[in-house]
């Protein structure tokens, strides 16, 4: 299973981040295109507006490390509930998707493949320390955030 191979945490951070966001993206690029062409007259998803400069400060550094941080405690609340890492991943990127839904009902089947893998790089890296956990998922998050935020900043 793809997902596997993010227990392996012998490797560079930054290569690490890289290829998680590099699965993040290529599944939810994908799903982003046929949620596009089934879903296109539905609603448009609403655009951030203001200062691009912020824009890109809040998308790229604050939302990745706002919600990598409340990962961690979502995870271990479901750890104490589920025993099996990989539910405890499908619960998390189910509720992360489910919050995300709130915002624009589409949202949640855009990112509930990347949390997925973001819970898994959290849980894998948790094992060395929950500070390193954070620090990886939230540079995955933010190598994942770059394409989609450009598109926003520059335009579609």
């Amino acid at each position: 299973m793809i997902i596997r191979g993010l227990d392996d945490t012998d490797q560079p951070i930054l290569l690490y981040a890289a290829k998680a966001a590099l699965l993040s993206i290529s599944v939810g690029g994908l799903v982003g295109i046929v949620i596009g062409s089934f879903f296109s007259s539905v609603g448009a998803r609403p655009q951030e507006e203001g200062d691009p400069l912020a824009l890109m400060v809040s998308l790229l550094l604050v939302v990745p490390m706002v919600e990598t941080a409340l990962m961690a405690p979502l995870l271990a609340l479901i750890l104490k509930r589920v025993s099996n890492r990989y539910a405890a991943c499908v619960i998390s990127a189910l509720m992360w998707a489910l919050i995300h839904s709130c915002f624009w009902i589409y949202w949640g089947l855009f990112v509930f493949f990347p949390f997925l893998v973001f819970s898994f790089c959290f849980l894998a890296w948790s094992r060395i320390s929950t500070r390193r956990a954070i620090l990886v998922t939230a540079l995955a998050h933010m190598i994942h955030n770059l394409g989609p935020t450009m598109l926003m900043v520059y335009g579609a």
